[in-house]
C-alpha cells in the first residue's frame, strides 16, 4: 500500500510542476516572450556562423594547393644568431 501511495504522489507532483510551467508560459507578456526567443536564438545564430566559417575554411583548403611536405628551409621559424653567444661565467678575465 505504501508503494502505491508513493507512486501516486510522484505522479501528482510531476503533473503539478507541468501545470505550473504551462501557466507560467501562458501568463508571460510580450516582453518576456521576446526575451526568451532572443535567448534561444543567440546560441543558434552562433552555431550557424561557426558552421558557415568552418565550411568556408574547408572550401578554401580544398581549392588551394597543399604546401610542400618535408623539411623546412634552414633557419625558417627559428631565430638565427649572426654573432656568437657571449661567454658565460665571470665577466672579467683577470678576476
Amino acid at each position: 500500500m505504501l508503494l502505491y501511495e508513493m507512486f501516486a504522489i510522484g505522479i501528482a507532483l510531476v503533473l503539478v510542476v507541468a501545470a505550473i510551467g504551462g501557466l507560467a508560459r501562458v501568463m508571460m507578456g510580450p516582453e518576456e516572450t521576446a526575451l526568451l526567443r532572443l535567448a534561444r536564438a543567440a546560441p543558434a545564430q552562433r552555431r550557424l556562423v561557426a558552421s558557415a566559417a568552418q565550411q568556408e575554411r574547408d572550401a578554401r583548403c580544398r581549392s588551394s594547393p597543399a604546401p610542400p611536405r618535408g623539411r623546412s628551409p634552414a633557419g625558417a621559424g627559428r631565430a638565427s644568431r649572426s654573432s656568437p653567444a657571449p661567454p658565460r661565467g665571470r665577466s672579467s678575465p683577470t678576476g
